[in-house]
């Protein structure tokens, strides 16, 4: 984690999130290859995705970053290039699900479990038709030289602002996750279509199958 400029202040810490598509170090980054775009900004993916439920939990990696210097973990969403790679912040500080209502005084610790959710849905619908029907429902493109771009989504994750910019040293810990899917088939070729574009490499867990639920 590394204070810094970010998400329209100077006190945020970089994304500890979800990529919109993995990285292997094994394939390469070249036009030829579909393996960078399965999901990063593949619309009609998107489209098909409810929302997402992950809980997880953060440490500290040094003495110094005390849990009092963490103020606000919120979720986000980045948009792809045809929404400008827009930061959105969806609100609400996911830090205040640790406290008790009975004892204020607690106050925030690092391990405390939270969870973070992304409904595409109603974020869809609270943005209107220019990112529902636009934005989400754009393939990836080719833009040459290796470069793809469209719309949908970037990435998605939790920004996690500190009191100061000082530089901390922390981890986060995904701890479950549960998608939530409009279609299972649709999903599930998506599934299949990243195994075969990655040779095997990348295979939807046991775990996963029992977390994937048709909304």
């Amino acid at each position: 984690m590394e204070g810094g400029e970010g998400f329209g202040a100077s006190d945020s810490i970089r994304i500890a999130g979800f990529q919109g598509y993995p990285s292997n170090d094994g394939f390469p980054d070249d036009p030829e290859s579909k393996f960078t775009t399965l999901l990063s900004q593949n619309g009609p993916f998107w489209e098909n995705i409810s929302k997402i439920e992950a809980s997880f939990y953060i440490t500290a990696l040094e003495e110094h970053f005390l849990p009092e210097y963490v103020g606000n973990i919120e979720t986000f969403y980045q948009l792809g290039r045809d929404g400008g790679w827009d930061f959105k912040q969806l609100g609400g500080n996911l830090i205040n699900q640790t406290y008790d209502p009975e004892d204020e005084d607690d106050g925030f610790e690092f391990g405390n479990i939270m969870t973070a959710t992304w409904d595409f849905d109603k974020f869809k619908e609270e943005h209107g038709t220019v990112l529902g029907e636009y934005v989400f429902d754009q393939p990836p493109t080719e833009e040459g030289e290796g470069n793809w771009g469209s719309g949908s989504l970037s990435k998605f994750g939790v920004s996690i602002k500190n009191e100061d910019i000082d530089e901390y040293k922390g981890k986060i810990f995904w701890t479950d996750v549960k998608i939530y899917v409009h279609d299972m088939d649709v999903f599930m070729d998506f599934v299949k279509e990243v195994e075969e574009e990655t040779e095997g490499r990348n295979k939807m867990s046991d775990d996963l199958k029992d977390r994937v639920i048709e909304a």
